[in-house]
């Protein structure tokens, strides 16, 4: 899974993988979309700020302009030659995001 461009797909992953944790006798079906949504969401946030702390003013217009083309793949693409370190960078703060919720 390229994380740069499934980048939902990834917090929905990351997110069902916190709740398994989190809750191993499970919850409600009710409970369950309540706390996912809520992750995915924070997931989302966290890997956003990751990125926008990683750009500069200049990059951050360049990525806007990827995003309102919505060409997903040159958008990873520019991230990945713009900060290629993004991956640990995003992981580092998902570990600390399942530290933090655990």
């Amino acid at each position: 899974m390229d994380m740069l461009q499934n980048q939902q797909e990834l917090a929905g992953y990351f997110a069902d993988c916190l709740i398994d944790q989190k809750f191993p006798s499970g919850l409600d079906e009710a409970g369950f979309e309540t706390i996912r949504t809520d992750l995915i969401d924070r997931i989302n946030r966290e890997i956003t700020t990751v990125i926008f702390d990683n750009l500069t003013e200049e990059q951050l217009e360049e990525m806007e302009n990827l995003l309102d083309e919505d060409d997903g793949r040159r958008a990873a693409l520019f991230l990945r030659e713009t900060i290629p370190d993004l991956r640990r960078l995003v992981l580092e703060r998902l570990v600390l995001l399942r530290e933090e919720i655990n």
